[in-house]
């Protein structure tokens, strides 16, 4: 199955450590203060922090960094910062798929989420 970035999703890779079998995921595009680095702008009327909810990947979803203090203000979080997008390993919605993971490009955030699944 081929995506709309020309991705084939089928022929999947998967990770070993030390000969035991490691977490498979899906990376999706990165948000640049806001922007899919894909779809780019999309309505140059909106403000960047919002042109990734209008996107065929991210469409009408609020995107937070799964890592971040609960007191940062997330929209300042995504108009300043990279977010990186990804099929969490473990956890899945009501239907079965993978929900989606977010990390932003703080040290404090990427040295978590390296801690957390072994990177």
């Amino acid at each position: 199955m081929t995506t709309a970035t020309g991705l084939n999703v089928s022929n999947r890779e998967t990770a070993r450590k030390n000969g035991v079998m490691g977490f498979t995921t899906r990376v999706y595009p990165k948000i640049y203060g806001g922007i899919c680095e894909s779809c780019g702008v999309l309505d140059k009327n909106q403000g960047a922090e919002y042109q990734y909810k209008l996107c065929e990947h991210y469409r009408g979803l609020d995107l937070e960094c799964n890592y971040c203090d609960g007191t940062k203000d997330q929209k300042e979080v995504t108009r300043i910062s990279q977010l990186y997008v990804y099929d969490h390993p473990v956890m899945k919605d009501s239907v079965g798929q993978p929900v989606l993971g977010v990390v932003c490009d703080s040290f404090t955030c990427q040295n978590t989420f390296n801690i957390e699944y072994g990177k």
